[in-house]
């Protein structure tokens, strides 16, 4: 049975081989008034994934926008 300082190596260890870049990307309005968007934030931080940000204009959305997300709605997340 591993003792929990051979645990505690073990996860940092991990922790070390993690890629330095988000593997997400949320999308969400510029104002932040969407509670949806609020709520797919709050689960990112509570679960401490990293991720990127990118704030979507919902008065003038960005054609690379309409064809990454068809219903042009957010929040939309991205997985790399």
């Amino acid at each position: 049975t591993p003792s929990w300082d051979s645990l505690t190596e073990i996860l940092q260890q991990q922790s070390k081989d993690e890629p330095s870049e988000p593997l997400v990307t949320l999308y969400r309005d510029t104002n932040g008034w969407c509670p949806f968007c609020e709520r797919v934030w709050v689960a990112l931080r509570a679960k401490n994934i990293t991720y990127r940000e990118s704030l979507v204009n919902l008065q003038n959305k960005p054609q690379w926008y309409k064809d990454l997300v068809p219903t042009t709605l957010v929040p939309a997340v991205l997985f790399h």
